[in-house]
């Protein structure tokens, strides 16, 4: 039998999510680079909501006010770039694909290739997940390890089999490929040409951090920082949600809230006050994940994981 290209794909796409050595956290993956946005996400709001509750803080003054604002921008929005960027071929190969780069888009492009070259099917994702390869075979297993065997660990293998061939009816079409529609799903969320405020932050990097455009240029895009951050942060969800989608179809598992954990042993000697602010702020973040971790799933067809 022929080896299941897909095995070795899978492979290479976990580790683009994950990083080569989970659990430890890669910060160049997806899911570190992710991690990190929401860790400043925390950071910057937190300073918001401390200058707001004070006007005489230190934090409060204008040069302060534009300088964090517009670093927090930056660094949001190459982070942002980053993960977006499409699959791209070494400038040494006219053929060959950069595997080297971790990014959402770079999977997402992948998924694609092996969709029109008939590779990405049901049959495959099973052989891959290592479950039987049809519905009504995964039920029998079920219903045998509950009769036969007093052993948890069978009633949960079958039990996980089940709910993969559950997701499959969803996602895949009558054939076994993988649905267009779910690769749509993840374009309007990482395709610069289908999310206008994805555009708009790539033309940010473009003029006013990669390159020292002319004034009509950097014209094209907008000046309003509150709009800019209010922008990234609906991209990023988005970014989230399709980073929570691929996690589950990849890697086969959930993951928690992505705020870097340690936040509350950085606020130094920030009064009590402002402390709590900060902690609001990352508490906040941390209850969003709840919706965007629903919504992820929800483009499987399914409720929560596994």
């Amino acid at each position: 039998m022929a080896e299941n290209p897909l095995k070795q794909k899978f492979a290479e796409w976990k580790e683009c999510l994950e990083g080569a050595n989970p659990p430890i956290i890669d910060a160049n993956s997806v899911g570190g680079v992710i991690g990190t946005l929401y860790w400043e996400m925390g950071a910057y709001e937190g300073y918001e909501g401390i200058c707001k509750a004070d006007h005489t803080s230190p934090f409060a003054t204008q040069l302060f006010g534009r300088l964090t604002a517009f670093n927090y921008i930056q660094v949001q929005a190459l982070r942002v770039r980053r993960l977006c960027e499409p699959w791209s071929v070494p400038t040494d190969s006219k053929t060959a694909k950069d595997t080297s780069v971790y990014t959402l888009r770079r999977i997402v492009d992948e998924m694609k290739q092996q969709r029109k070259a008939g590779v990405l099917t049901r049959e495959n994702m099973c052989d891959v997940y290592g479950i039987p390869p049809t519905a009504e075979e995964a039920r029998r297993r079920f219903d045998e390890a509950i009769a036969n065997s007093a052993d948890s660990a069978s009633w949960v293998g079958a039990g996980i089999a089940g709910n993969a061939h559950n997701m499959f009816d969803q996602i895949c079409d009558k054939n076994g490929l993988l649905k267009k529609h779910l690769l749509d799903e993840l374009d309007k969320r990482l395709e610069v040409t289908k999310n206008a405020e994805l555009s708009e932050i790539y033309y940010f990097v473009d003029k006013h951090i990669a390159h020292s455009a002319s004034k009509s240029s950097r014209d094209q895009v907008t000046t309003d920082l509150a709009l800019r951050v209010a922008n990234m942060k609906k991209v990023i969800h988005g970014i989230t949600e399709a980073y929570y989608c691929l996690t589950m179809l990849i890697s086969r598992a959930g993951q928690d809230s992505l705020v870097a954990m340690g936040w509350d042993e950085q606020l130094g000697n920030l009064s009590q006050r402002d402390a709590t602010i900060v902690h609001g702020a990352y508490k906040a973040i941390d209850a969003d994940f709840k919706t965007i971790q629903a919504n992820g799933y929800a483009l499987l067809g399914i409720k929560a994981e596994w």
